[in-house]
């Protein structure tokens, strides 16, 4: 007994030491870069100004209601400023959200039995360049990365037959109904922050027909039928305002945004495939360039009658615009997707900002190599029981990956599925059958 106290209280330690490097770590990129939470990139804190003031989920010059960002961040922002926050407030803020990141990660990693690994996942985590990047500008990256910790948290602790053990017997009960529904509670928050995971469902729906197919006996299909259902019920619900919302106001009832059109177009159109995509690797599209293009796309619009407050004409505009470029030069297509599908997986931006230290970027590139490799060999190394429990969440990265291998990507892509990265880098350093007193005992 003695022995199983003195291991709990070096996981509580080595717990808190774990997440105090990840909390001075963002404080101090808080303190030092706090100025970058003024720089409203995506019109984040636009968007939660105009709520404040009673304008709605509003933007531009004029004035007009848009749903071309996602709603969570924004509103989190608009409670701030509410209650009268600041933007130094918002940044304390995913100074706590970072930090909780990590000690999810942590407990995470204990739940898929990752032994004394957990910490190394954690502390990933705690130093990821990505993460404390982004903790001090008004991004999503941080709160999205709150979100997929949550969920995978929710997934494992509250299991359903997603996470049953193998020789589980799934029943309609609390694990196929109530479990189900938080955890698409949980996932639709994710999506309202990010909409990209949105192809995760999907993807769900694949992996739950195939692992079901072959093994009816020990993985039968009725309870995980109704869990998907109570699932997408709980999606639903926290999806249903934002869709109510944007039909009523932009006439279109988008689960996601208006932004995709943009996005596609922007990684499919004739000057980046023979400016970028045809070019030697590390080829980046120069600002010029992209200026010139987005001027010329802006008039090209403009020319046929469509206004920048109408933002699902132009978003419909966009995406035939880019399927026609697709269909026109396929080649370029595949050879652009081959470079998104490997740009997703950066070591280091291509782009160094100004001041932005060498040994900051060779730091940067070897945490990412040494991450990388231990995610291949993790990834070798998952049993086949233990495919039971990560697949479910590896959906997560593999959603983004494959929706950006179409899309506009650059590294920051997968910043929000950092923790489950980091997670399986870990598994790498567990041998499929070690299990450690300090795994078994102790809790959190």
């Amino acid at each position: 007994m003695t022995s199983q106290m003195q291991e709990s209280r070096r996981y509580w330690w080595l717990a808190l030491v774990v997440c105090g490097i990840a909390f001075v770590l963002r404080l101090a990129m808080w303190w030092l870069q706090g100025d970058r939470l003024n720089q409203d990139i995506d019109a984040y804190l636009e968007i939660a100004r105009h709520l404040v003031a009673g304008d709605g989920f509003s933007t531009g010059q004029p004035l007009h209601l848009t749903a071309y960002r996602p709603p969570l961040y924004p509103l989190l922002i608009a409670a701030v400023f509410a209650c009268g926050g600041t933007t130094a407030t918002l940044g304390l803020i995913q100074v706590v959200l970072g930090t909780i990141v990590v000690g999810l990660t942590l407990r995470i990693g204990h739940l898929l039995n990752l032994g004394r690994a957990s910490f190394l996942a954690a502390g990933f985590v705690a130093i990821d360049p990505l993460l404390l990047q982004y903790t001090s500008l008004p991004m999503t990256e941080t709160l999205c990365a709150t979100l997929v910790a949550v969920w995978c948290w929710v997934m494992l602790e509250f299991p359903s037959w997603q996470t049953l053990p193998a020789s589980a017997s799934p029943t309609l009960g609390a694990s196929a109904t109530g479990a189900p529904l938080f955890h698409g509670v949980c996932f639709g928050l994710i999506c309202l922050c990010r909409p990209g995971f949105l192809a995760a469902v999907g993807l769900a729906g694949v992996w739950m027909l195939t692992t079901t197919a072959g093994n009816r006996r020990s993985n039968p299909i009725r309870p995980r039928l109704v869990a998907a259902l109570f699932s997408l019920l709980g999606m639903a619900v926290v999806l249903a305002p934002w869709m109510v919302r944007n039909t009523f106001v932009i006439g279109k009832a988008t689960p996601a945004t208006t932004h995709g059109g943009y996005t596609l177009l922007l990684a499919n159109n004739p000057v980046f495939y023979h400016e970028v995509a045809a070019q030697p690797w590390g080829t980046v599209w120069q600002g010029e360039s992209l200026n010139r293009w987005q001027t010329e796309l802006e008039s090209q619009m403009a020319a046929e009658g469509i206004q920048p407050a109408d933002e699902v004409s132009r978003d419909q505009w966009m995406y035939q615009k880019a399927w026609t470029h697709i269909r026109a030069e396929p080649a370029l297509f595949s050879r652009a997707c081959l470079w998104r599908g490997l740009r997703f997986w950066d070591l280091a931006p291509w782009r160094i900002p100004t001041g932005y230290s060498k040994y900051l970027f060779w730091g940067t590139a070897i945490f990412y190599g040494l991450l990388t490799c231990g995610m291949l060999v993790g990834l070798g190394r998952l049993s086949a029981l233990e495919w039971r429990t990560w697949s479910v969440l590896l959906l997560l990265p593999l959603t983004l990956w494959l929706t950006h291998l179409v899309y506009w990507t650059d590294m920051r892509m997968r910043a929000p599925v950092i923790p489950i990265l980091a997670l399986l880098a870990a598994r790498a350093l567990r041998s499929p059958d070690q299990e450690t007193p300090l795994n078994r005992q102790a809790t959190l």
